[in-house]
């Protein structure tokens, strides 16, 4: 997938479990997303059949979260899945996000403090 498109911010549209919710790919191979109370940054990697798999760590609601993920770009947008390590797991379906403003969210990590636009 490389550069065809996924770098930008995404609307998770439809998802199993949460809702408002966004997935931010950035050119440094990181990114961030958020959905129910978890903020959280990921780390990717692109592979050649046109998917991106990302680790995350962050917040919810004060307790550290980590876990693992997938993403593939279709005509219609986003397709994947995301995984709480030990946790819950849910599919997701997510578009460009077109809007230029987003509030910007903080919260301290464990390593370091990590700065979010919602």
């Amino acid at each position: 997938m490389p550069e065809q498109g996924l770098k930008g911010r995404w609307r998770i549209g439809k998802m199993d479990k949460w809702d408002r919710a966004f997935i931010e790919f950035l050119d440094n191979d990181f990114g961030s997303l958020h959905f129910g109370c978890v903020y959280a940054n990921l780390d990717y990697r692109l592979d050649d059949k046109g998917r991106a798999e990302f680790s995350f760590c962050g917040d919810d609601k004060g307790q550290e979260v980590f876990g693992r993920g997938w993403v593939k770009r279709d005509n219609q947008g986003l397709y994947g899945s995301i995984f709480f390590h030990e946790g819950e797991q849910s599919d997701f379906e997510a578009i460009k996000d077109s809007s230029s403003l987003h509030p910007k969210v903080s919260f301290k990590g464990r390593n370091k403090k990590l700065e979010l636009f919602y």
